[in-house]
């Protein structure tokens, strides 16, 4: 009797622990959102631009040349004759279009 309530109460211990994990567990949309809230654009374009689901093929493009500018090859982009601080901006704004602003 003793080893079966031992067993029971481990096994309520495990699913109440396991729950928790889930209701807290952080995904890569949390961590982008907080890392673009909390000012740290670098950070969180490394997260959101390897998005497969949810951007336009533009919005894609924009996403990977604003990171790759802030990661230091902006200067790649400026020869190519792309604005790479519109580009960021333009990140900015669909990062907030699309996990910021509530529809």
């Amino acid at each position: 009797m003793l080893k079966k309530i031992g067993f029971l109460l481990c096994v309520a211990e495990i699913y109440y622990i396991t729950k928790i994990y889930l209701y807290t567990m952080e995904t890569k949309t949390s961590k982008g959102i907080l890392l673009f809230r909390s000012g740290n654009l670098k950070e969180a374009l490394l997260i959101f631009s390897t998005f497969r689901i949810g951007f336009t093929k533009e919005e894609k493009r924009t996403l990977k040349i604003a990171r790759e500018s802030l990661s230091g090859n902006s200067s790649f982009y400026r020869q190519l004759g792309i604005d790479t601080d519109k580009e960021i901006e333009k990140s900015k704004s669909i990062i907030a279009s699309k996990y910021l602003i509530m529809k």
